[in-house]
């Protein structure tokens, strides 16, 4: 589910021992998670901070994060980081974020449904920069990337398993399968990610009228 630019972004950790792999990106990862916990909790008191860290840390996704070593803490970071920018360069981490894996893109739509279009036309051109970048690394392997793999949805984790909860496995495990599943699982993205811009367009709008 990584693209090609993921790749060349993690390459010198290939120069490192397994090992010390490990330790660096757990060290990065605890670093990212405490820093996503102080952006969210930093007008807290600081017990209530650490409760709040404690708590997330045995929340699925956080903990999956770190036992297998994926990416999503250290993109929500950059998330936060670029959302709550206020320079010229909100729209780039965002941009880059997207490169590293699709679900960051999520905010380039609201960067436009929020009328924020110079961070959304940003964050366009961040993600193409670091794509087109993979491509000329990478240019068989992001050929096959973008025109194959990314439609294959058994890549997406495994289906069987209850700790996939992304929309087209649930709808798989229900018994869907085919162009049946697919239709609907699209369906069920859609309205979901509708009804968020809808909000978020209806918060932009009431925020206006204060």
């Amino acid at each position: 589910t990584y693209p090609p630019f993921a790749a060349v972004i993690f390459t010198p950790f290939s120069f490192l021992p397994l090992g010390a792999t490990d330790i660096v990106w757990l060290l990065l990862s605890a670093a990212a998670y405490l820093l996503v916990v102080r952006q969210l909790a930093r007008d807290w008191p600081r017990a209530a901070a650490v409760a709040l860290s404690v708590a997330l840390a045995w929340v699925i996704p956080v903990r999956n994060d770190f036992r297998f070593g994926q990416i999503e803490v250290l993109l929500v970071l950059a998330d936060l980081f670029d959302l709550r920018c206020q320079t010229w360069s909100k729209g780039i981490l965002v941009g880059l974020a997207t490169a590293l894996k699709f679900t960051p893109g999520l905010f380039i739509l609201y960067y436009f449904v929020s009328r924020q279009y110079r961070a959304g036309l940003t964050a366009l051109a961040s993600s193409a920069a670091s794509t087109a970048l993979a491509f000329a690394i990478l240019p068989l392997q992001s050929w096959r990337y973008f025109t194959n793999i990314v439609f294959d949805y058994h890549r997406y984790g495994v289906v069987h398993s209850v700790g996939n909860q992304s929309a087209i496995n649930t709808l798989h495990r229900l018994g869907l399968s085919g162009l049946g599943l697919s239709l609907v699982a699209v369906a069920v993205d859609l309205i979901v990610v509708g009804a968020a811009l809808y909000r978020t367009r209806h918060s932009e709008s009431r925020d206006a009228m204060f």
